[in-house]
């Protein structure tokens, strides 16, 4: 397999049409009257952060990731920004709102997702 065929078999197994259905799911259910959502941010960066429903998702990365060492996190991952993605002259990936990192089973079914303000 080379790695396009690579590429084509993760878009397969996780459509980007999936993830931004998945998320967008989230967003709405925690949704107040104003149409927007409050996020708890993960780890040190804590606090909250006011998503609207209908804020941009921009996938930054799709992952599959082989564990030789049983983990709770599934086998795939995709990040995305939430209000788009910022990029510095540098390289650094800054996101608008937050960063959103999407976990799901080799079944392609989301099981749990985490927010939070850095790229990982």
């Amino acid at each position: 397999m080379n790695l396009i065929e690579a590429l084509e078999a993760l878009d397969s197994v996780i459509p980007d049409a999936l993830v931004e259905t998945d998320m967008r799911e989230v967003l709405r259910s925690g949704a107040d009257d104003t149409a927007t959502v409050s996020i708890e941010l993960g780890e040190a960066e804590a606090g909250y952060v006011s998503v609207p429903v209908d804020a941009r998702i921009e996938i930054v990365t799709k992952a599959f990731s082989k564990e030789y060492v049983w983990t709770a996190f599934g086998d795939f991952r995709v990040q995305v920004a939430l209000g788009g993605v910022s990029v510095s002259p540098e390289g650094k990936l800054t996101a608008r709102l937050c960063f959103a990192t999407l976990f799901y089973n080799a079944k392609g079914q989301r099981f749990t997702l985490d927010f939070h303000l850095k790229v990982r």
